[in-house]
């Protein structure tokens, strides 16, 4: 449904629910700063023009929400981590990588060359790359992977695209393991510091400072909208709770038992999770090569309640309205894929 005032998110570390909806600048600040001096906060990307009802993993309504296909798209906001996580010992360890940085700084050099309107912030572990920008929210993944390659950005692929993302909150403390620092605003000089500078920038707040660069907004306008992405948004999928995996699978040539052991284990657990929800689908969309409605009718019957959860939530039209493509990093930081596999990655179909 569509109303008279856009809508914007708030985000909470360890609050439930995480997400709140405001529909005006000043309730969403006074919600955040409720919270700011004891946990992580952050807000939507984007205004949306549209909300629509969200429900709890049971099915039963839970909120009201923005609709995240009406995203305004009047910025884009590039997330350059400085850190990627690797396992020792089966341990999770994060180390520190100079692609943030770099990324950054050639994001600066393309916006100077163009003169486009830009921001650049210090998340107290990376960097936002923030640009003006014009032009339809179904357009905004193919902007993004289009400015990705020619300019050289090294950008988490889960963010490119995604309108629901939310980014840390200006001047608000970081409290994640290892980062203990403000995000903070920063000069276009000062992106070209040592990573170890910045970071002592960072441990106090900018609260009067905010520098922005350049007049002119980078177009989408160019870029083609998918029109089967439009199809699948408006796609009415029907869940069929009694069909069985391996009549479902037959068509496509595979069987469960030809799964690999990574995904044949997410499967055997006592409870699989959002997280590992998204990347069964995005495993039968993109090796398996299944449909989209075969692919919620196989999660449904693989997992009983949990594929019906995952129908609920809309999982399989997010997955496939934005071409996420199946990635084995978030397994193999889970322990769950062996770190040096990559058979699966000859086998994905795009």
């Amino acid at each position: 449904m569509t109303f008279s005032v856009p809508f914007i998110e708030t985000g909470v570390s360890g609050r439930v629910p995480f997400r709140k909806m405001f529909d005006n600048k000043i309730d969403a600040i006074q919600d955040f700063n409720k919270y700011k001096s004891f946990s992580n906060v952050h807000h939507s990307l984007y205004w949306f023009k549209e909300k629509e009802e969200k429900f709890n993993r049971d099915g039963s309504f839970e909120r009201w929400g923005p609709d995240y296909n009406s995203a305004i798209v009047d910025k884009i906001c590039f997330d350059l981590d400085s850190y990627k996580t690797i396992r020792i010992d089966n341990d999770p360890i994060e180390v520190y990588t100079d692609d943030g940085l770099e990324s950054i700084r050639k994001f600066a050099s393309w916006c100077n060359k163009n003169n486009y309107m830009c921001e650049y912030i210090f998340s107290g572990g990376g960097f936002y790359g923030i640009v003006k920008s014009e032009g339809e929210s179904l357009k905004l993944r193919d902007g993004m992977l289009a400015v990705a390659v020619e300019v050289g950005l090294m950008i988490d692929p889960a963010t490119i695209g995604d309108t629901s993302r939310m980014r840390r909150v200006i001047n608000s403390y970081n409290f994640k393991e290892h980062r203990k620092l403000y995000c903070i605003p920063l000069r276009e000089e000062e992106l070209f510091l040592d990573f170890h500078i910045i970071r002592k920038l960072a441990e106090k707040p900018r609260f009067r400072d905010k520098f922005v660069y350049g007049d002119k907004s980078f177009g989408l306008h160019k870029y083609k909208i998918d029109e089967d992405k439009i199809k699948k948004q408006k796609l009415i999928i029907s869940l069929k709770q009694d069909k069985n995996a391996d009549e479902i699978l037959e068509k496509y040539g595979w069987k469960v038992t030809e799964f690999c052991e990574p995904i044949q284990h997410v499967l055997s657990m006592d409870y699989v999770g959002h997280s590992n929800r998204y990347e069964l689908i995005k495993y039968f969309k993109s090796v398996v090569n299944m449909e989209i409605e075969d692919t919620v009718n196989l999660l449904a019957s693989l997992l009983k309640e949990e594929g019906y959860h995952s129908f609920i939530e809309g999982q399989a039209k997010y997955v496939y309205t934005k071409n996420r493509v199946f990635n084995p990093k978030k397994l193999k930081v889970q322990g769950i894929c062996p770190i040096n596999c990559y058979k699966c990655q000859r086998l994905i179909h795009i």
